[in-house]
């Protein structure tokens, strides 16, 4: 929208105005997007529905009323339209599945496409015009949210050693928390003075506490990615000393028993292992050759997605659930994220890290479903350069976007 211009004066852009069904949205999403990590609380205990999966209805609900009045333009969703195709393509490589089996589209499959687009569509809808503060709004949201199931796997409910916290599984707690790690990472970068950068340290901090508490080995080797490509790409040398620094005091504290780490952390159960982890795996191991099995036997359009719980793979889970489209649609996703960080700006670098360890994590988890990380990966696009997400302006720009900003 531009203002008329005057005489020798070019048109200037002007901001729509927000009504009040907007504003309403706006906040209902904030909260939806706080409480979406801790999915474990809602009504009727973990088994019942998430807070958040409320809150997110309210949410959608007073968005499309708020985009119907005001008018609101389809291009407005161009920063995320890459990830969009993948996700319709996905969905409907899911439908297809379904009808070709003459098996009716289950609970998880509807949920599973709701939380998808429905998560990025908040995200690229969110706000008004000021894109810069849309996502700050969002990533500050969401990385409290993250702070708070930090928190609560120190005094929340815990299974086998595993602190569950506010989440609904132990692998789950170990997941959000690394895309905290990510996003507080990204404040922190954005920050200008001392008393931010000290708040979104201690947000981090507590987000990498919940991965440890989690005993998620998955969770600790995605951290370690997105933490090792953070510090080899920031080019900042003090970053990577003050890195060198921690980790090796890390390391001497557990070397020296000044600190003992519970039998269900991460680290333990990786290296040492133990009665749980050996069932586990053992577990798993027969899952991974149950699921080639049925790939094997219907590779084009899978098998359905009531089972999909039970797949530790999530590219596996697509492939499995929905057939070939679905496999390659949520592998061409995850190598994206993989190599995201190697074109972001040096301030966007966090989030780009935890979408790359997303990638990671997701060939150890059954985490497919999870609603938090499709509002976070939405956020990752909407603040990517990459010439890969469509619209945007000319292919060239890679060279000019590596440079700081």
């Amino acid at each position: 929208m531009q203002t008329r211009p005057g005489p020798g004066r070019p048109a200037a852009p002007t901001r729509r105005p927000r009504t009040s069904i907007g504003v309403v949205a706006d906040w209902l999403t904030l909260l939806g997007v706080a409480l979406a990590p801790n999915s474990g609380l809602g009504l009727g205990g973990r088994t019942g529905i998430a807070y958040a999966d409320l809150v997110f209805g309210l949410a959608g609900g007073a968005r499309v009323l708020h985009l119907v009045v005001s008018g609101w333009p389809v291009m407005a969703i161009r920063r995320v339209s890459f990830l969009l195709g993948l996700l319709v393509a996905f969905c409907g490589a899911g439908l297809v599945s379904g009808l070709v089996n003459g098996t009716p589209l289950s609970s998880i499959f509807i949920f599973t496409a709701i939380s998808f687009l429905g998560a990025v569509m908040l995200v690229a809808t969110f706000g008004g015009d000021d894109h810069d503060e849309n996502v700050r709004r969002l990533v500050t949201a969401f990385v409290i949210g993250c702070a708070i199931l930090g928190l609560s796997s120190f005094y929340g409910p815990s299974a086998q050693d595993r602190s569950i916290g506010y989440a609904v599984h132990p692998n789950a707690l170990g997941h959000s928390c690394i895309m905290g790690v990510g996003g507080a990472l990204w404040l922190f970068d954005r920050s200008r003075t001392l008393r931010p950068k000290a708040i979104w340290a201690f947000a981090g901090a507590l987000a990498i506490g919940g991965i440890f508490q989690s005993g998620s080995r998955g969770g600790v080797l995605a951290v370690a990615v997105l933490l090792f490509l953070y510090l080899a790409l920031r080019g900042s040398l003090r970053a990577v000393l003050v890195g060198i620094a921690f980790a090796w005091l890390f390391a001497m504290v557990l070397a020296t028993g000044a600190v003992h780490l519970a039998t269900g952390n991460p680290l333990a159960r990786l290296v040492e292992g133990n009665e749980t982890t050996y069932g586990s795996d053992e577990a798993r191991r027969g899952l991974i050759s149950e699921n080639l099995q049925d790939i094997g036997e219907d590779p084009i359009f899978g098998e359905g997605w009531n089972d999909i719980v039970d797949i530790h793979v999530v590219y596996f889970q697509g492939w499995v659930g929905g057939g070939a489209i679905c496999a390659l649609v949520l592998m061409l996703l995850g190598l994206t994220m993989l190599l995201m960080p190697l074109w972001q700006r040096p301030r966007d670098l966090g989030l780009a890290c935890a979408a790359a360890a997303i990638a990671v994590a997701w060939l150890f988890t059954n985490i497919l479903t999870a609603r938090d990380q499709w509002f976070f990966i939405g956020l990752v696009f909407m603040v990517s350069p990459s010439p890969l997400v469509l619209g945007h302006q000319g292919s060239g720009r890679l060279a000019a976007l590596r440079r700081p900003a």
